[in-house]
Protein backbone atom coordinates (compact mmCIF):
# COMPACT_ATOMS: atom_id res chain seq x y z
CA UNK A 1 0.00 0.00 0.00
CA UNK A 2 2.66 1.93 0.70
CA UNK A 3 4.49 1.64 -2.53
CA UNK A 4 1.31 2.89 -4.27
CA UNK A 5 0.86 5.38 -1.86
CA UNK A 6 4.29 6.48 -3.22
CA UNK A 7 3.91 6.04 -7.17
CA UNK A 8 0.41 8.00 -6.94
CA UNK A 9 2.05 11.04 -5.60
CA UNK A 10 5.60 10.90 -8.14
CA UNK A 11 2.60 10.60 -11.02
CA UNK A 12 0.71 13.76 -9.33
CA UNK A 13 4.17 15.47 -9.57
CA UNK A 14 5.12 14.39 -12.87
CA UNK A 15 1.77 16.65 -13.46
CA UNK A 16 2.27 19.49 -11.87
CA UNK A 17 5.52 20.03 -13.55
CA UNK A 18 4.00 19.40 -16.90
CA UNK A 19 1.45 22.18 -15.87
CA UNK A 20 3.68 24.27 -14.71
CA UNK A 21 5.20 25.12 -17.97
CA UNK A 22 2.07 27.01 -18.67
CA UNK A 23 1.62 29.13 -15.48
CA UNK A 24 1.14 32.32 -17.02
CA UNK A 25 -1.98 31.34 -18.73
CA UNK A 26 -3.32 31.06 -14.95
CA UNK A 27 -4.54 33.99 -13.77
CA UNK A 28 -4.70 32.88 -10.08
CA UNK A 29 -1.12 31.69 -10.55
CA UNK A 30 -0.42 35.60 -11.79
CA UNK A 31 -2.09 37.14 -8.92
CA UNK A 32 -0.02 34.64 -6.41
CA UNK A 33 3.37 35.62 -8.97
CA UNK A 34 2.46 39.53 -9.06
CA UNK A 35 1.87 39.29 -4.74
CA UNK A 36 5.13 37.51 -4.19
CA UNK A 37 7.15 40.10 -6.05
CA UNK A 38 5.65 42.62 -4.69
CA UNK A 39 6.17 41.47 -1.06
CA UNK A 40 10.05 40.95 -2.60
CA UNK A 41 10.06 44.60 -3.82
CA UNK A 42 8.79 46.17 -0.16
CA UNK A 43 11.21 44.50 1.89
CA UNK A 44 14.19 45.73 -0.24
CA UNK A 45 12.86 49.07 0.02
CA UNK A 46 12.21 48.82 3.80
CA UNK A 47 15.98 47.67 4.53
CA UNK A 48 17.44 50.39 1.82
CA UNK A 49 15.28 52.97 3.76
CA UNK A 50 16.02 51.83 7.02
CA UNK A 51 19.78 51.25 5.92
CA UNK A 52 20.43 55.08 4.79
CA UNK A 53 18.04 56.47 7.45
CA UNK A 54 20.89 55.15 10.02
CA UNK A 55 24.14 56.15 7.60
CA UNK A 56 22.29 58.63 5.51
CA UNK A 57 24.59 56.72 2.46
CA UNK A 58 23.48 55.39 -0.66
CA UNK A 59 23.21 52.26 -2.00
CA UNK A 60 25.81 50.69 -3.68
CA UNK A 61 24.56 47.29 -3.96
CA UNK A 62 21.84 44.55 -4.37
CA UNK A 63 19.97 44.62 -0.79
CA UNK A 64 19.93 40.49 -0.45
CA UNK A 65 17.24 40.89 2.80
CA UNK A 66 15.11 37.96 2.40
CA UNK A 67 12.16 35.96 3.75
CA UNK A 68 11.49 32.28 3.84
CA UNK A 69 8.50 30.52 4.42
CA UNK A 70 8.39 26.90 5.08
CA UNK A 71 5.98 24.45 5.24
CA UNK A 72 5.82 20.68 5.92
CA UNK A 73 3.81 17.66 7.05
CA UNK A 74 4.67 14.46 8.40
CA UNK A 75 2.25 11.72 8.15
CA UNK A 76 3.47 8.07 9.86
CA UNK A 77 1.18 5.09 10.17
CA UNK A 78 -0.79 5.19 13.90
CA UNK A 79 -0.08 8.14 14.50
CA UNK A 80 -1.18 11.60 14.23
CA UNK A 81 0.10 14.04 10.93
CA UNK A 82 2.03 16.46 12.47
CA UNK A 83 2.62 19.99 10.86
CA UNK A 84 5.27 22.51 11.01
CA UNK A 85 5.86 25.66 9.42
CA UNK A 86 8.99 28.37 9.78
CA UNK A 87 8.99 31.84 8.97
CA UNK A 88 12.50 33.07 8.63
CA UNK A 89 13.00 36.70 8.03
CA UNK A 90 17.17 38.01 7.01
CA UNK A 91 17.25 41.90 6.92
CA UNK A 92 20.30 43.36 5.77
CA UNK A 93 21.54 47.00 6.06
CA UNK A 94 24.95 46.92 4.21
CA UNK A 95 25.97 50.44 4.54
CA UNK A 96 24.92 50.60 8.33
CA UNK A 97 27.28 47.59 9.11
CA UNK A 98 29.16 45.47 5.85
CA UNK A 99 29.14 42.16 8.50
CA UNK A 100 25.56 42.59 10.12
CA UNK A 101 22.54 40.64 9.64
CA UNK A 102 19.64 40.60 11.49
CA UNK A 103 17.69 37.19 11.14
CA UNK A 104 13.90 36.87 12.62
CA UNK A 105 12.88 33.20 13.11
CA UNK A 106 9.05 31.85 13.85
CA UNK A 107 9.48 28.31 14.25
CA UNK A 108 5.56 27.15 14.91
CA UNK A 109 5.07 23.49 15.92
CA UNK A 110 1.69 21.61 15.97
CA UNK A 111 1.82 20.79 19.70
CA UNK A 112 2.04 24.33 21.27
CA UNK A 113 4.74 23.62 23.58
CA UNK A 114 7.01 24.34 20.73
CA UNK A 115 6.47 27.73 19.27
CA UNK A 116 9.77 29.38 18.99
CA UNK A 117 10.46 32.37 17.98
CA UNK A 118 13.81 34.15 18.00
CA UNK A 119 15.55 37.40 17.05
CA UNK A 120 19.26 37.06 16.03
CA UNK A 121 22.05 39.42 15.30
CA UNK A 122 25.06 37.69 13.62
CA UNK A 123 28.71 39.17 13.01
CA UNK A 124 30.47 37.95 10.24
CA UNK A 125 34.40 38.03 12.01
CA UNK A 126 36.32 36.60 8.79
CA UNK A 127 35.32 35.69 5.51
CA UNK A 128 37.04 33.97 3.02
CA UNK A 129 37.14 31.08 0.50
CA UNK A 130 38.58 28.70 2.94
CA UNK A 131 37.32 29.99 6.49
CA UNK A 132 34.68 32.20 7.58
CA UNK A 133 34.20 32.98 11.83
CA UNK A 134 30.35 34.10 12.80
CA UNK A 135 29.80 35.57 15.75
CA UNK A 136 25.92 35.43 16.96
CA UNK A 137 23.96 36.82 20.01
CA UNK A 138 20.21 36.65 20.23
CA UNK A 139 16.52 36.26 21.96
CA UNK A 140 14.41 32.77 21.75
CA UNK A 141 11.21 33.65 22.84
CA UNK A 142 9.58 30.58 24.36
CA UNK A 143 7.44 30.19 27.75
CA UNK A 144 10.25 31.92 29.58
CA UNK A 145 13.12 34.61 27.54
CA UNK A 146 16.36 32.95 26.65
CA UNK A 147 19.44 34.72 25.64
CA UNK A 148 22.37 33.14 23.85
CA UNK A 149 25.62 33.49 22.27
CA UNK A 150 27.11 31.40 19.44
CA UNK A 151 30.54 31.68 18.13
CA UNK A 152 31.00 29.71 14.81
CA UNK A 153 33.43 28.67 12.90
CA UNK A 154 33.79 27.13 8.81
CA UNK A 155 36.58 25.45 7.68
CA UNK A 156 36.48 24.49 3.78
CA UNK A 157 39.02 22.66 1.59
CA UNK A 158 40.00 20.75 -1.62
CA UNK A 159 41.12 17.10 -0.71
CA UNK A 160 41.29 16.09 -4.49
CA UNK A 161 39.97 17.45 -7.47
CA UNK A 162 36.48 15.50 -7.41
CA UNK A 163 36.58 16.02 -3.64
CA UNK A 164 35.53 18.74 -1.11
CA UNK A 165 35.09 18.63 3.16
CA UNK A 166 33.36 21.39 5.59
CA UNK A 167 35.07 21.42 8.83
CA UNK A 168 32.32 23.38 11.53
CA UNK A 169 32.77 24.07 15.27
CA UNK A 170 29.41 25.48 16.96
CA UNK A 171 29.76 26.32 20.66
CA UNK A 172 26.56 28.50 22.10
CA UNK A 173 26.14 29.28 25.99
CA UNK A 174 22.87 30.06 26.03
CA UNK A 175 20.50 30.85 29.84
CA UNK A 176 18.61 27.64 29.29
CA UNK A 177 20.92 24.90 27.79
CA UNK A 178 24.34 26.65 29.42
CA UNK A 179 26.73 24.95 27.33
CA UNK A 180 26.57 23.34 23.93
CA UNK A 181 29.16 22.32 21.67
CA UNK A 182 28.16 21.02 17.99
CA UNK A 183 31.17 19.12 15.73
CA UNK A 184 30.64 18.28 12.13
CA UNK A 185 32.59 17.05 9.29
CA UNK A 186 31.26 16.09 5.57
CA UNK A 187 33.09 14.83 2.83
CA UNK A 188 31.45 15.12 -0.57
CA UNK A 189 32.92 13.13 -3.54
CA UNK A 190 31.59 13.85 -7.66
CA UNK A 191 31.46 10.93 -9.06
CA UNK A 192 30.23 10.32 -12.38
CA UNK A 193 27.77 12.76 -13.79
CA UNK A 194 24.68 13.06 -12.51
CA UNK A 195 25.93 11.12 -9.17
CA UNK A 196 27.85 12.69 -5.84
CA UNK A 197 28.46 11.20 -2.50
CA UNK A 198 28.25 13.02 0.81
CA UNK A 199 29.19 11.20 3.97
CA UNK A 200 28.57 13.59 6.97
CA UNK A 201 29.05 12.81 11.11
CA UNK A 202 28.05 15.22 13.68
CA UNK A 203 28.73 15.20 17.30
CA UNK A 204 26.72 17.44 20.21
CA UNK A 205 27.42 17.74 23.66
CA UNK A 206 25.38 19.77 26.13
CA UNK A 207 26.58 20.09 29.41
CA UNK A 208 23.47 20.95 31.48
CA UNK A 209 22.15 17.70 30.52
CA UNK A 210 25.67 16.48 30.19
CA UNK A 211 24.04 14.95 26.89
CA UNK A 212 25.99 13.12 24.14
CA UNK A 213 24.07 12.81 20.74
CA UNK A 214 26.17 11.54 17.25
CA UNK A 215 24.53 11.60 14.16
CA UNK A 216 26.13 9.67 11.09
CA UNK A 217 24.56 9.87 7.28
CA UNK A 218 25.24 8.32 3.87
CA UNK A 219 23.79 10.43 1.09
CA UNK A 220 24.02 9.44 -2.37
CA UNK A 221 22.46 12.52 -5.01
CA UNK A 222 21.23 12.40 -8.39
CA UNK A 223 20.98 15.84 -10.40
CA UNK A 224 18.26 16.56 -12.16
CA UNK A 225 17.13 19.02 -14.69
CA UNK A 226 18.08 22.37 -13.56
CA UNK A 227 18.01 22.55 -9.14
CA UNK A 228 16.01 19.21 -8.87
CA UNK A 229 17.45 16.16 -7.54
CA UNK A 230 17.33 12.43 -6.13
CA UNK A 231 18.80 12.05 -2.36
CA UNK A 232 19.06 8.59 -1.43
CA UNK A 233 20.40 8.75 2.72
CA UNK A 234 20.50 6.11 5.29
CA UNK A 235 21.58 7.46 8.63
CA UNK A 236 21.93 6.94 12.52
CA UNK A 237 21.55 8.82 15.76
CA UNK A 238 23.06 7.79 19.07
CA UNK A 239 22.99 9.61 22.66
CA UNK A 240 23.83 8.51 26.51
CA UNK A 241 20.35 9.31 27.37
CA UNK A 242 19.97 6.31 29.08
CA UNK A 243 23.42 6.51 30.79
CA UNK A 244 24.81 4.34 28.65
CA UNK A 245 25.60 4.93 24.21
CA UNK A 246 23.49 3.50 22.23
CA UNK A 247 22.32 3.72 18.78
CA UNK A 248 18.52 5.30 18.93
CA UNK A 249 17.51 4.57 15.67
CA UNK A 250 18.25 4.11 12.10
CA UNK A 251 16.95 5.17 9.11
CA UNK A 252 16.55 5.14 5.22
CA UNK A 253 14.48 7.58 3.09
CA UNK A 254 14.47 9.06 -0.42
CA UNK A 255 14.01 12.74 -0.86
CA UNK A 256 12.68 13.86 -4.20
CA UNK A 257 13.10 17.66 -4.50
CA UNK A 258 11.58 19.61 -7.41
CA UNK A 259 11.34 23.23 -8.16
CA UNK A 260 8.65 25.00 -9.77
CA UNK A 261 9.98 28.86 -10.05
CA UNK A 262 13.74 29.32 -8.36
CA UNK A 263 11.92 31.03 -5.27
CA UNK A 264 9.47 28.04 -5.20
CA UNK A 265 10.15 23.93 -4.62
CA UNK A 266 8.06 21.11 -2.80
CA UNK A 267 9.53 17.92 -1.26
CA UNK A 268 8.46 14.81 -1.11
CA UNK A 269 10.19 12.16 1.29
CA UNK A 270 9.11 8.61 2.19
CA UNK A 271 11.17 7.15 4.92
CA UNK A 272 11.22 3.95 6.51
CA UNK A 273 12.74 4.51 10.01
CA UNK A 274 14.05 1.56 12.88
CA UNK A 275 13.54 2.86 16.20
CA UNK A 276 15.05 1.25 19.29
CA UNK A 277 11.99 2.04 21.73
CA UNK A 278 9.98 -0.29 19.32
CA UNK A 279 13.13 -3.00 19.16
CA UNK A 280 14.26 -1.85 16.17
CA UNK A 281 10.92 -3.11 13.92
CA UNK A 282 10.08 -0.98 10.38
CA UNK A 283 7.85 1.84 10.72
CA UNK A 284 6.91 3.74 7.52
CA UNK A 285 6.40 8.03 7.00
CA UNK A 286 5.78 10.30 4.32
CA UNK A 287 7.33 13.70 4.79
CA UNK A 288 6.23 16.73 2.51
CA UNK A 289 7.67 20.42 2.33
CA UNK A 290 6.79 23.30 0.28
CA UNK A 291 8.93 26.29 0.43
CA UNK A 292 8.96 29.60 -1.01
CA UNK A 293 11.27 32.61 -0.81
CA UNK A 294 11.24 36.42 -1.06
CA UNK A 295 13.66 38.33 -3.15
CA UNK A 296 15.89 35.29 -3.87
Amino acid sequence: MFKIIISILLLYVSFLNINAKNIKKNNDINLFIQTRNYISDYLVYFSDNLDYFITQEKKTKKNKSAITLRFSSKHEKNKDTEYDSIIRISIRLPNTEKKLKVIIIDDNKNDGENDDKSVELEYQLISDIKNSLYLKAGLKIKSKLEQYLSLRYKLSYLLKSNIRSNIIQDLTYSSDEKFVSTSSIDFIKYIKYPFYIKNYYEYKYTKEKDLNQSFFSLTLFQKLKRKDYFAYEINTTRDNKKKSIRTEDYEIDITYRSYLKKWLYFEIIPKVIYRKENNFSSSKQINFNFSMSFNK
